[in-house]
């Protein structure tokens, strides 16, 4: 069903265009482009769609690659490979590898923003200890679409606020050109499954920092958007879901308010009917989380990097502080004191004690 929901909306695009059939098959569809920087080379890779004996249900990919010195003679070679017109304004993925997030990433945003056919709403994603071009190519082993894989793991319904959102092209872009904007760009690996197994956080000098799992977690804790959060108390699985979170900021302190609900825990023994016993899984609970957010908001004030959005939050909500503090942001984020409230809602039935993997 999914496979025939791309190819249609694809060709109702191209109809309402007045294209022709014959001119549809003249296009080439790029699900996702790859971007890997080595021996003073790009190499830029294209994930295209491929139908198997004309049947949608079937659909997998193809990759295409080539190489230059540039970023644009790259994807010159490319093109001089292909018999199809590359057709990128569906692009859905962009992956960058670590060479090119520390020191090409200008050059490459540069390129991709002067491309009128990139979608502002692909998402821009990084690889670690491999290259883009090898992430791509496993699509060849598994009979998949990696690059629309990855964009259904990070896509969340309208409904839901994502901190995956923030890895949208054009809140990257945003991001780098503002004073003290901050790039999280989820850093995936691809084997039998989709892994996002850290970040990248870079700020608008291109400074580039190493964000772990339990940095994500605290991410989405202040964006309010953990859907289901994976902690460990006492060597168990707890399984946590955001309900709501507040940020305010009083004269300089940071008042966090987090309000969460357990999903499942993992053979914890407690007896939720016994008051005590609840009462002191919740308070160890709360202990532990509060630890987790000051450890994480602590070390990002050492990287002088705003990674919860501190700043975004004064210039919206607090326009007399934001004047004070414009000028001079990161000496007084630096010294903001975290102040945290964190309320857990501990059902007492309907918990699922089976893993979830």
């Amino acid at each position: 069903m999914i496979n025939k929901k791309i190819i249609f909306i694809v060709l109702i695009m191209f109809m309402l265009t007045g294209c022709s059939m014959n001119e549809i098959e003249e296009y080439a569809i790029v699900s996702g482009i790859g971007i890997d920087y080595n021996d003073d080379k790009f190499v830029v890779t294209y994930e295209i769609y491929k139908e198997n004996n004309g049947q949608t249900t079937s659909l997998t990919s193809i990759t295409k690659s080539g190489e230059g010195k540039t970023l644009s003679s790259a994807v010159s070679s490319i093109n001089n490979k292909m018999y199809q017109n590359p057709y990128l304004n569906h692009c859905l993925l962009i992956i960058l590898d670590e060479n090119v997030i520390n020191s090409k990433l200008d050059e490459v945003f540069n390129y991709l923003m002067h491309d009128v056919r990139i979608r502002s709403s692909c998402f821009i994603v990084s690889t670690q200890s491999t290259t883009s071009k090898e992430l791509l190519e496993q699509s060849q082993n598994i009979n998949q679409v990696i690059s629309y894989n990855i964009y259904k793991k990070l896509d969340q319904s309208p409904s839901q606020v994502s901190i995956w959102n923030n890895s949208h092209f054009d809140f990257v872009m945003n991001e780098k050109i503002d004073k003290n904007g901050v790039a999280i760009i989820p850093i995936v690996s691809y084997k039998e499954d989709l892994s996002i197994t850290n970040v990248y956080i870079i700020d608008n000098e291109n400074k580039v920092f190493y964000g772990s799992k339990q940095d994500i977690f605290i991410f989405q804790l202040f964006n309010n958007s953990v859907d289901e959060g994976l902690i460990k108390l006492d060597d168990k699985y707890i399984y946590l879901k955001s309900l709501k979170s507040n940020m305010n900021i009083n004269n300089e302190t940071l008042n966090l308010k987090v309000y969460l609900q357990l999903l499942s825990y993992d053979d914890l023994n407690i007896d939720l009917n016994n008051k005590e016993e609840k009462k002191q899984f919740i308070d160890k609970l709360e202990i532990l989380l509060e630890n987790m957010i000051q450890e994480t908001f602590k070390k990002y004030q050492e990287y002088k990097v705003d990674a919860f959005y501190v700043y975004k939050n004064i210039e919206r909500y607090n326009q007399l502080l934001y004047q004070e503090i414009e000028q001079n942001y990161i000496e007084f984020y630096q010294t903001i004191k975290l102040n945290l409230n964190i309320k857990i809602d501990l059902l007492t039935s309907g918990l699922s004690e089976e893993r979830i993997e």
